[in-house]
């Protein structure tokens, strides 16, 4: 939990089809993208942007050379007003495919930080591949709309909702919801309070 403090902040309460400010990409990712790499900024604007944008990061890059906290924020300046159609939903997604998934599932967890939240983004569990939400302390409300609304994704890959609340009997409606993926490969609930009746 301690990994989350720096994290809990209300300005970053917004929508997931939201473009992200200034203050919520520098303040909550910025400085963790920095820190995975000395082009994981650079990685990161390919996957928001696609090759298009090469050109454009690579001057980015000569422009500040060794100054990853400002390529980075000429990145995400660049994704805002381009015509990219920048969105927290996009940037969690990039961030996934350049391994920053532990980032991403930490800013999932606030951009979803309870059940009416999760109700609202609905559509986001429905269509989504791969869906995060650890460490948040969902619990069993939280757990149960997740559910309802999983039993309409049959396109679902991976799910991981370890380290929460969540307890067997919503555990359980969990698994029965996955039972139309044939498409899940990956399932994690650990570190939640489910007991052993959750296994039959």
């Amino acid at each position: 939990m301690a990994q989350r403090a720096n994290l809990q902040a209300p300005e970053i309460r917004q929508q997931m089809h939201e473009c992200p400010d200034d203050l919520n990409l520098n303040k909550h990712v910025r400085t963790e993208v920095c820190a995975a790499g000395s082009d994981k900024w650079r990685d990161l604007g390919i996957e928001l942007m696609g090759q298009v944008a090469a050109a454009d990061l690579d001057v980015i890059k000569v422009d500040n050379p060794g100054n990853l906290k400002a390529c980075c924020s000429a990145m995400f300046k660049l994704w805002r007003s381009g015509p990219y159609e920048a969105s927290w939903r996009q940037l969690l997604k990039a961030l996934r495919e350049v391994s920053l998934i532990r980032l991403a599932s930490r800013l999932e967890g606030l951009l979803l930080p309870s059940a009416e939240s999760s109700a609202k983004e609905g559509e986001l569990l429905q269509s989504s591949q791969v869906f995060s939400i650890t460490e948040s302390s969902i619990g069993e409300k939280e757990a149960n709309d997740i559910a309802d609304v999983l039993c309409h994704n049959t396109e679902l890959q991976e799910l991981y909702l370890y380290n929460n609340k969540i307890q067997t009997a919503s555990a359980i409606k969990i698994a029965k919801a996955l039972q139309n993926t044939s498409t899940l490969t990956k399932f994690s609930v650990g570190a939640n309070n489910i007991g052993d009746g959750a296994a039959d």
